[in-house]
């Protein structure tokens, strides 16, 4: 299986449906905290009729169970107790002459305990202590604090008295760190602070991370990058991928909401998927999710014969939480042309083939509920198949492994068998790599090493070493090692030790023939080019595609569809004309130049990354389509209450004149002529100044036919195009208006409410807004 390293939109994916009981039911927060016990409970909180309540829901059904409740509004919920058992809600206080925050803690039996801290809290956690003891940190100055859910026993953790701020705290899995971020580092603290270790030097001080709930990796971002750091202090730092995301200044850069566009990655619970934010498709920021990993194989699969059939059992993989079920594979020879012999998931940890593949070699793999499929277990012969009988291939993916420094782990998605393998560094002197391997029977096996780069690796089973070297292959490569080693049957141990080399497999043979091929994946055959595929016009500025299903046999492991596109009608396939990966058998190409045209191919992907080769170029039009774009500028405008001022160069499209606000008074109003029908956008040309405030005008067409507001998005003191109307995205609202005269008018909502020009467009390429991620790094 190769594992696909990209971002989608999750926004519909979110919009999830609870129940709603009553018209009084508010949510008090947007946060849903996943069950560390339950894979199938989701907790959040609400109030109603006064009460706080602490409910679960489960993903799968949308059923939901309260959990607790409480009298009053305890504020918002942050992420429970480890033993779920507990709660922890903070609230400011309101309109108080001196600022504080009521901390509650509620239990799952109604008990329910508050103190007041001193000053607004900044950032509430529980530890995972079992006398359920709080972290807290304050502002003014920033201080931080642990104590009991009464406010007893309280001590300062005194690392912030070095003179050195922390970005960011939090408690690993285990409960036995508190993580902080300094001076380009990722430290983890004891629970007095005393005791103190450098997690990771030379880290991208994005300053926001979180452990994964493997207790190996911890997840962080930086200002153009997300990152896995091991948490054993290996200086293990994985550059797993970049959010493109414009990472905005809370003080400098305005924005609806400037610390969503920091990428804060958090994974899943099997750490097999990565969510972040990212405003890399709008001038918002969206949740984005990048597949990190394939789920772990099941472990120690078995073949026993019972009742003159064969009975499979195996034990989950150490991440298990993610799992769906698991599927089972047969191949009539060791280690090539498997054939899946489950066309569900099976539930449990045992599965009897039917009689007519009774017999063979089977692997099992893990697959989630999102459909993400792992790689194959270990190899067993069932009953009919002598494992004395047929040549065997055991493989090892060399991530798998133990490594000891400096030898580590990193990424190569597209080309390795399980998008990770094992860097050994030119300095890799001392450093080793321990692979487990079992073997079904005693024999000579040949051993084969995908490898790349220019130095040798020497691999050890028990007192005999052969090496291989890389050939200085910048590409991966299959190469034997020099002599066969002889092998008992059961669990066997590979000692890797080299440098300057990269290592993705390890494969046993007992075959002199057999020579390995690409990544070994249980399934190599690409699937067929799809066909019947198709071009249809959707709109001025998107095109319509789609193709018929693939339904010839052994077709049933499609997992998505490669869409490649080009004004060029001889262009290559490849990343840089990549635009599209759907599941469905349609797509929607948008966001096209004005009567433009297109080319188009596609490929099948199946679930193990076999493409098929590329479908011909298919032409595809946007529909004709002539715009209309009227200008409305403030020399034009009939004014009331407002005073006009002449801006400073530079100005945008070519404005001289502003209309600002006198108080929150005045207006401007024009009469024009819409040609034709159509849905239209209304922007609005104006500035903002940090210590005023943002410019926010009324928007009002003939006498409350469209009736909205305008608020200046963007950068602060620059000259910015905002959008009209309620519509929070990079997208503007857009309001049907039909043909005719009308009339348009402005007015002030705020003291720095102002502007230069208006635009009316149903131009739908035309979208003047720059992109937070072009701005964000300017001079």
């Amino acid at each position: 299986m190769k594992p696909r390293f990209f971002a989608f939109n999750l926004s519909p994916i979110l919009d999830l449906e609870l129940p709603q009981g009553d018209p009084d039911r508010l949510p008090q927060s947007t946060f849903f905290y996943w069950s560390v016990i339950d894979p199938l409970r989701i907790f959040y909180s609400y109030t109603s009729a006064g009460k706080t309540h602490v409910a679960a829901f489960d993903p799968l059904t949308g059923n939901e169970t309260i959990i607790a409740s409480a009298e009053g509004n305890l504020g918002s919920m942050v992420p429970p107790h480890p033993s779920e058992k507990w709660f922890l809600f903070g609230k400011k206080s309101e309109r108080s002459v001196t600022p504080r925050t009521t901390i509650s803690t509620l239990g799952s039996d109604g008990t329910l305990v508050q103190f007041d801290s001193e000053k607004p809290v900044h950032r509430l956690r529980f530890t995972t202590s079992p006398d359920r003891r709080i972290f807290y940190n304050q502002n003014g100055p920033r201080t931080s604090w642990t104590c009991l859910p009464d406010g007893a026993g309280r001590f300062e953790i005194v690392y912030l008295k070095r003179g050195t701020y922390l970005g960011h705290p939090g408690w690993t899995t285990d409960g036995k760190e508190l993580t902080a971020y300094a001076q380009n580092k990722l430290l983890g603290f004891s629970y007095d602070g005393r005791s103190e270790r450098v997690i990771a030097e030379s880290v991208e001080n994005g300053g926001h991370g979180t452990s994964c709930l493997d207790g190996i990796w911890f997840y962080s971002d930086g200002r153009d990058r997300l990152d896995a750091i091991k948490l054993d202090g290996s200086q293990t730092i994985v550059h797993l991928a970049n959010p493109h995301t414009s990472f905005l200044n809370h003080q400098s850069d305005w924005h609806p909401k400037s610390h969503s566009t920091h990428a804060h990655p958090i994974s899943s619970p099997d750490g097999t998927k990565l969510f972040f934010n990212s405003d890399a498709l709008s001038q918002y920021t969206d949740i984005y999710v990048a597949v990190v990993r394939p789920p772990d194989p099941p472990l120690h699969l078995q073949a026993r014969p019972v009742s003159g059939s064969t009975v499979l059992s195996w034990q989950r993989p150490f991440r298990n939480r993610e799992i769906r079920g698991y599927i089972v594979y047969r191949a009539e020879r060791s280690g090539l042309d498997y054939v899946r012999l489950t066309a569900s998931p099976v539930a449990g940890l045992s599965w009897t083939p039917p009689r007519e593949h009774h017999g063979g070699y089977y692997v099992v793999t893990a697959v989630e509920h999102s459909g993400l499929e792992g790689g194959p277990s270990n190899e067993v012969c069932g009953s009919g198949y002598s494992p004395a009988l047929g040549p065997l291939c055991v493989t090892c993916e060399a991530e798998s492994g133990a490594p000891s420094p400096p030898v580590r782990e990193a990424i190569d998605p597209r080309h390795t068998s399980q998008g990770w393998f094992m860097r050994m560094p030119a300095a890799a002197a001392g450093g080793m790599l321990t692979l487990k391997v079992n073997t079904p029977r005693k024999a000579d096996f040949l051993i084969w090493a995908r490898i790349r780069g220019e130095g040798s690796v020497r691999i050890q089973c028990d007192a005999r070493t052969a090496a291989v070297s890389g050939g200085g292959a910048a590409d991966w490569t299959w190469r034997r090692l020099e002599a066969p080693m002889t092998t008992l049957a059961g669990e066997q141990t590979l000692v890797l030790s080299g440098a300057n080399l990269d290592v993705d497999k390890i494969l046993l043979t007992d075959d002199p023939l057999f020579a390995p091929k690409g990544t070994m994946a249980l399934d190599t055959t690409p699937p067929p080019v799809p066909r019947e595929f198709k071009t249809l016009a959707a709109s001025p500025n998107a095109i319509r595609l789609s193709w018929a299903p693939l339904s010839e046999p052994n077709t049933d492991d499609i997992d998505h569809y490669h869409i490649y596109s080009s004004a060029d009608a001889a262009f290559v396939i490849g990343e840089a004309s990549l635009i599209r990966s759907p599941s469905e058998c349609e797509a929607i190409d948008w966001g096209l130049p004005l009567n433009s045209v297109w080319y188009y191919r596609i490929t099948a992907v199946d679930r193990f990354g076999n493409e098929s080769p590329a479908s011909h170029p298919v032409a595809g039009s946007v529909a004709r389509f002539k715009p209309v774009s009227i200008r409305l500028t403030a020399e034009t405008a009939r004014v009331k209450g407002m005073k006009a001022e002449p801006i400073p160069p530079p100005a945008k499209a070519g404005a001289t004149t502003r209309l600002s606000a006198v108080g929150q008074a005045g207006s401007a109003s024009w009469t024009f002529e819409i040609p034709q029908d159509g849905e239209y956008a209304v922007w609005v040309l104006s500035t903002h100044q940090p210590e005023a405030g943002p410019a926010i005008l009324e928007v009002n067409l003939d006498d409350n036919a469209i009736s909205t507001q305008v608020q200046t998005r963007g950068p602060w003191t620059a000259w910015n195009w905002s959008p009209a109307g309620s519509q929070v995205t990079g997208s503007p609202q857009r309001f049907s208006i039909k043909a005719g005269s009308h009339v348009l008018r402005l007015g002030a909502r705020s003291d720095s409410a102002n502007f230069a020009q208006v635009m009316i467009s149903d131009d739908p390429s035309w979208d003047p807004i720059e992109g937070m991620s072009q701005f964000a790094n300017r001079p």
